[in-house]
């Protein structure tokens, strides 16, 4: 084709219609991230939902920016979320966006306290809460995410309703679950279970408490030496406690051992324990099996 006469621009384009650049899976291979391979990760800062043949397009957005709109304020009650309540809504996110279970909606009764709904935004979401939500899911199995979730809840209305929260069964009982809410908040959930006041084996109630430098400390109810000398159980593992800021710990471990009876009988051992619990009812509670009460 010969050249435009000098002073006459081209309609024929300077770009090639089609792209001559590689396909983005052949630059970056996905990987799963989880079991399933319900995550992706194509190389990018988070991964993304792996979208296959028959599965809509999902993800969350403000409730703002639906056709719906807010059925609230978007901001619940006006006051500030606890962390409790933070660790709550992002294990609820996390364990969503694990399980592929983005169209559940968090509102509350005080209306859509944080203002984020399930949407069919194909771009996500810019929120930082959601963000690290996803990123918690990447090294979490939907499963974990899901225990680590219903715990949380559970502490969470326990709190609600001042009362102790008892950790009994699989799910509410697994160290791992433990060992995953303690690596992801630390001291934050260790507070909330001491301050709920919530019993549990030995074992997991100890991994609330690991890597905090002895702040919080996982104490025994009924003590090891008590029950090895009175018998009754040799696996200390799984005797009830409690988490106790290391000053209480040592307020109580002190008080025991200045009353403790030269006599060490279940009816003596018993009575020590009603003197010093006294404030402590549900401990109590805890450890009367063990004495036939």
């Amino acid at each position: 084709m010969p050249p435009p006469p000098e002073g006459v621009l081209s309609n024929e384009p300077l770009l090639p219609s089609e792209s001559t650049l590689p396909k983005r899976d052949e630059v970056h291979p996905p990987k799963c991230v989880d079991e399933h391979c319900t995550l992706v990760d194509r190389g990018g800062a988070l991964p993304e939902l792996q979208h296959r043949q028959g599965r809509p397009l999902v993800s969350a957005v403000p409730c703002g920016q639906t056709k719906e709109g807010c059925k609230g304020t978007g901001k619940g009650t006006g006051k500030p979320k606890t962390r409790l309540e933070e660790i709550a809504l992002e294990l609820a996110i996390a364990s969503a966006i694990a399980n592929g279970e983005m169209n559940a909606d968090l509102s509350r009764k005080d209306g859509k306290q944080f203002g984020v709904i399930g949407g069919t935004n194909e771009d996500g979401v810019d929120n930082p809460i959601v963000q690290a939500a996803v990123a918690t899911a990447a090294i979490a199995s939907g499963v974990l995410l899901g225990q680590a979730d219903k715990f949380v809840k559970k502490l969470e209305e326990a709190c609600a309703k001042k009362a102790p929260l008892i950790l009994q069964g699989t799910v509410e009982s697994s160290k791992e679950t433990a060992e995953f809410l303690a690596k992801q908040y630390g001291a934050d959930i260790a507070h909330a279970l001491e301050q709920n006041g919530a019993i549990g084996a030995y074992e997991v109630m100890k991994k609330f408490t690991d890597g905090l430098g002895g702040a919080y400390q996982a104490h025994h109810i009924l003590e090891v030496a008590m029950a090895d000398k009175l018998r009754f159980t040799k696996n200390f593992d799984k005797l009830p406690a409690v988490i106790l800021t290391e000053a209480e710990h040592k307020r109580i471990t002190r008080w025991l051992s200045q009353r403790r009876p030269k006599n060490l009988k279940a009816d003596t051992v018993w009575e020590l324990y009603e003197e010093v619990y006294e404030a402590y009812p549900h401990w109590l509670d805890a450890i009367k099996p063990y004495f036939g009460k």
